[in-house]
């Protein structure tokens, strides 16, 4: 194929921007409605904490202190020497019992605080929702198109769950705007090449780890069995890829064909 050639490719690249919150109850039924299985972290109740500090004390900054979970709300006050001096406002702390102790004494505020809690606590940042829909894409069999992360690439066949969690992640924004994108391009060399580059480094890494396990001297027949399993699911990759990419992956073959030697050879002694 020449440079200015092009193929159709059966796939798209995928990408996001996030709103800053999520929300957590919302976007958890809708995934596992949906048949996704994800599991989503809990909120820190430091962290809870800190951000609700953070709105209900605008423009002060929020801070440690040296009891265990408790956070400090400080004024900060520039110096004539150069040197910044911090006043003491507030702190605060969630206790075992979920509870918030506090030297706050208003009630306005207070109760302020507490409906602050209660709203983040249900809330997933960006980064959280983001780890969210790269372990969904890693089931569908996507592949990283950079080492940052945020650009993969998703064949053809996974595309119409991609919608579904396009939608999903959209709707239950709950502070900004969340974006997903499918862009679905005619492949000249370069995408070609991307795409084949990404899905090698992706499968070698992994067979990478695979081939560490399967030459322990105290590898057991289990973990054998899961490893070969693995292995089948990257072969299964690689074919879907070469289907989709119109070409070979003549190297992750190689590494898979080794690999696979090294697990039969790891059978015979577990």
């Amino acid at each position: 194929m020449t440079r200015n050639e092009t193929v159709k490719i059966n796939g798209a690249i995928v990408l996001w921007s996030l709103a800053s919150h999520t929300n957590r109850e919302n976007l958890e039924t809708r995934l596992n409605d949906a048949g996704f299985t994800v599991r989503l972290p809990q909120r820190r109740s430091q962290s809870v904490l800190r951000e609700a500090l953070q709105e209900v004390f605008p423009g002060t900054l929020v801070r440690e202190t040296k009891t265990r979970g408790e956070l400090e709300v400080l004024e900060e006050q520039k110096g004539s020497n150069g040197r910044n001096h911090y006043i003491h406002l507030r702190s605060a702390l969630i206790d075992g019992n979920n509870q918030v102790q506090s030297d706050i004494t208003s009630r306005h505020m207070l109760r302020r605080l507490q409906e602050k809690i209660a709203w983040f606590n249900n809330q997933l940042t960006s980064y959280e929702v983001s780890r969210a829909i790269v372990s969904v894409i890693s089931s569908l069999g996507g592949t990283p198109l950079r080492d940052g992360g945020a650009v993969y690439w998703l064949d053809s066949t996974q595309l119409p769950q991609w919608t579904t969690l396009k939608q999903i992640v959209e709707s239950t924004a709950s502070r900004g705007t969340s974006c997903l994108y499918s862009v679905l391009t005619r492949g000249d060399e370069d995408t070609i090449r991307c795409i084949s580059d990404a899905v090698t480094k992706d499968i070698e890494s992994v067979a990478d780890m695979i081939e560490v396990d399967l030459l322990d001297e105290e590898v057991s027949e289990t973990i054998v069995r899961n490893r070969k399993k693995t292995l089948d699911a990257l072969r299964s990759k690689m074919q879907a890829y070469e289907q989709s990419l119109d070409t070979s992956l003549t190297r992750v073959q190689e590494v898979l064909n080794h690999v696979s030697t090294t697990a039969a050879a790891a059978e015979l002694v577990s």
